[in-house]
């Protein structure tokens, strides 16, 4: 790797540390929280009905959007060597 692509793969390195991080976190979940405009906030934390029916129909956007970004870093590193 030539020397001035050492800090771009530095902070690439960075990036992917904190999207697994992410990922390993959404994996992990027990409940989503939602966050409006305003102050207006709400979670499916102690919710009486299919609370579980929601975070497993989120889960998988989540993560399907957190790999495509994986996967641009990676390849970015990629055409750094």
């Amino acid at each position: 790797m030539k020397i001035e692509n050492l800090g771009k793969a530095s902070k690439l390195k960075e990036e992917l540390r904190i999207i697994n991080s992410k990922i390993e976190t959404v994996e992990k979940a027990r409940y989503v929280e939602m966050y409006g405009g305003t102050s207006f906030k709400t979670s499916t934390e102690r919710m009486k009905y299919d609370s579980e029916v929601l975070l497993e129909s989120v889960r998988p956007l989540f993560l399907s959007s957190l790999n495509r970004e994986k996967q641009d870093i990676l390849n970015k590193i990629e055409k750094l060597d």
